[in-house]
């Protein structure tokens, strides 16, 4: 469980370490995210059940974490062409695309709760493109796509299933 924690963790930040060496002039692609650990196969039951969860809590954690720092930094919502604040914003873009693509090709280990990862995944792909929308409206400077991602960002977070409780066994109630 530490190691899949740890993998997604990874995946999370390492984008941000990657875009900030970025010049001021332009700025640089998308960092390629790391591939995440997978939960280990030697668990089973609800032992399993209770790791999945725990790594897909932890990861959506993470990337709402991530908007909330985000927010702080530039709590005005302003637009800025500043090259500290685009390759700010494409660093937090990418750790949020990295960390959201770990949690949508994080498979479950039961079919117990394949309709869950489906709603899961779904949110995730809008989130995601959501989120490269906003990192390209930076890139180009235009203010106008930028507001409509600000308006947005939030509302394809809230989306986001929460994640299910497990009863005995390691089923969903």
């Amino acid at each position: 469980m530490i190691l899949a924690q740890l993998g997604l963790l990874v995946c999370t930040l390492a984008p941000f370490a990657l875009a900030s060496g970025c010049g001021g002039g332009s700025l640089a692609d998308a960092a390629p995210c790391v591939t995440p650990t997978a939960l280990p196969s030697g668990t089973t039951g609800a032992a399993q059940a209770r790791q999945y969860l725990s790594t897909v809590s932890s990861g959506i954690d993470r990337i709402k974490k991530l908007r909330t720092d985000e927010r702080a930094l530039y709590p005005d919502r302003s637009f800025s062409r500043n090259s500290d604040f685009r390759t700010q914003f494409a660093a937090y873009a990418d750790a949020s695309v990295c960390g959201a693509t770990a949690l949508r090709d994080l498979k479950p280990p039961t079919t117990v709760f394949q309709s869950y990862d489906d709603g899961l995944d779904a949110s995730l792909a809008q989130f995601i493109d959501h989120m490269k929308f906003g990192r390209e409206a930076v890139r180009k400077r235009n203010v106008s796509e930028y507001r409509q991602w600000f308006e947005g960002v939030d509302t394809k977070l809230e989306a986001i299933p929460p994640v299910p409780t497990i009863g005995r066994g390691g089923n969903p109630p």
